[in-house]
């Protein structure tokens, strides 16, 4: 039987303004649909009371945890199969792939290993209540054990995401995130003769729907689709495909006598800096200005974030335009500051991305 060929890869041939418009959209969806699970949670949460959502709010750090390793090690990976399969370097491409689906399941086993075993020191750190101490436990644990779920929905993703294939990466996130949507309060409350489950509830929906969207981006990834074929027979781990700064710094530090610390401060550090930089003032930006993530959790004015400040400035000023105008602009002088003194990190930072 004639062998198949590699189907070409559109991201090689087709116009870039054509492929931002067709990508961009899929991948907006994908990023709100992982944010709307603990969004769901919260709102129905709240439902039971307001210790539960409390709760949730303490469990929110840990998965921003895993979340963050788990995005962090699918884009990685993404920018390395993007490459080599732009390289035309299939088995290099399959490899990685496959080197992806490693690691997630390395980060899964540690992660469940860790909540397993240390979910409630992990949220006696907070001192809670009795009660939101109860909550918060249950929450984490059911969220925090099956995690290699979510951590392999989002290799899925960005491996797919890789191959140009960004509808069926969102309709991954899609799937999963309808299903916790649906299923969380029929869990929570006991409705059409399930159990009433409470907070367990939610996490369980939760973890359902990361399973399915797991499954949905599996399914989709390991059928034959002629760009990436992930080969786990015969699988053997290689520290090289995650090494990309050229081998022969490392050497040259090596006979300058840095050891491992000199090699990473003097060699891998200065390398990234402007990715971290520029990663940085993203992430502060982002930080800065949510709204809606502290509209969710905090419930005390003391507490509130400055978008939140100014929002309940401008309704005791009755729709005073000035004064209103007058708050934003100090609210955005940290930020104007800090891309001032760190331009120059996120303009290398994005050079170095790749980005036009």
């Amino acid at each position: 039987m004639e062998k198949q060929q590699p189907v070409e890869n559109k991201m090689g041939v087709e116009p870039i303004r054509s492929l931002v418009l067709k990508m961009s959209f899929p991948m907006m969806v994908s990023m709100l649909m992982q944010a709307m699970y603990n969004i769901v949670d919260s709102i129905f949460v709240s439902r039971i009371s307001e210790n539960a959502l409390t709760a949730v709010s303490l469990v929110f750090p840990y998965q921003m945890l895993i979340v963050a390793v788990a995005v962090g090690t699918g884009v990685g990976v993404n920018s390395l199969v993007a490459r080599r399969l732009g390289e035309k370097r299939q088995e290099d491409a399959n490899r990685a792939a496959a080197h992806g689906e490693f690691l997630s399941l390395l980060s899964g086993v540690v992660f469940g290993l860790l909540f397993a075993l240390f979910t409630p020191q992990l949220i006696a750190v907070f001192n809670p209540d009795a009660e939101i101490y109860d909550y918060a436990c249950t929450y984490l644990y059911y969220v925090g054990v099956p995690c290699i779920f979510l951590i392999f929905q989002c290799m899925f993703e960005k491996i797919l995401q890789a191959t140009g294939d960004t509808f069926h990466a969102m309709l991954s996130q899609l799937t999963g995130a309808i299903f916790n949507i649906v299923f969380d309060p029929i869990l929570i409350f006991g409705l059409l003769g399930f159990p009433k489950l409470g907070v367990a509830g939610a996490a369980i929906a939760t973890v359902l729907g990361q399973l399915l969207g797991m499954l949905v981006g599996m399914y989709y990834l390991h059928k034959d689709n002629g760009l990436i074929q992930v080969k786990l027979r015969g699988f053997r781990p290689q520290r090289q495909f995650i090494s990309e700064i050229p081998t022969d710094l490392f050497d040259a530090a090596r006979i300058d006598g840095s050891g491992p610390l000199g090699v990473y401060w003097h060699v891998v550090l200065p390398n990234i800096r402007p990715a971290i930089g520029a990663m940085g003032i993203f992430s502060a930006m982002g930080t800065w200005n949510d709204y809606l993530n502290p509209l969710i959790m905090l419930n005390s004015k003391e507490w509130m974030t400055l978008p939140l400040g100014l929002v309940i400035f401008d309704t005791g000023r009755q729709q005073d335009l000035s004064a209103t105008m007058a708050v934003a602009a100090i609210i955005i002088v940290p930020m104007i500051v800090i891309l001032l003194i760190f331009q120059k990190y996120l303009i290398k930072g994005i050079t170095m991305s790749g980005m036009k």
